[in-house]
């Protein structure tokens, strides 16, 4: 265990993503995110529109949104998830720009993005950079399931944080 402690971001992610990299999971997009698309920017013959996936790991969503037009920038922490990323691309046959980042330490790309899409990643000084990367009239696409969140629907617990944000989110829309 005090290895453990003693482990950088960059490896703590590495080792899970490591761990993970057979699972589905990593490559279906999150429920939330699908469940947006009308609301999302559309890719036309003559424009793509710009992403951001911030802390995008193995990309799961980037991958969903490069397929569906969109020219998507991937920053991450885990040089593992990047790879992992890298991968699922070539096998969808769609491109990414995958930018290993600590954005604990280091900047957002430079935008502007059309789209700005955090899911499940917390770094509160990036909700102040956030401005200045989406493009305007451009959509901040954020989802971080909440302690109060995970007690409010213990019932669902065997569901994925994914399905129990959009239930929450549907729930409270009522």
């Amino acid at each position: 265990m005090a290895r453990e402690s003693t482990l950088t971001d960059r490896e703590r992610w590495d080792q899970r993503w490591r761990a993970a990299a057979a699972s589905n999971d990593l490559r279906t997009p999150s429920s939330f995110l699908v469940d947006l698309a009308p609301l999302l920017p559309a890719a036309s013959r003559d424009r793509r529109p710009r992403a951001l996936d911030v802390a995008g790991g193995p990309g799961r969503n980037a991958v969903w949104l490069a397929a569906r037009g969109f020219d998507v920038t991937l920053v991450d922490v885990s040089p593992v998830a990047l790879e992992l990323a890298r991968t699922a691309a070539i096998a969808a046959g769609v491109s990414l720009t995958l930018v290993e980042i600590d954005l604990e330490s280091g900047a957002l790309p430079s935008g502007p993005f059309d789209l700005v899409l955090a899911i499940d990643y917390l770094h509160r000084p990036l909700f102040s950079a956030f401005p200045g990367v989406v493009a305007a009239g451009g959509l901040l696409v954020y989802a971080q399931p909440t302690r109060k969140n995970l007690e409010r629907n213990a019932a669902l617990c065997q569901h994925s944080t994914d399905d129990i944000s959009r239930r929450s989110i549907q729930a409270g829309a009522q």
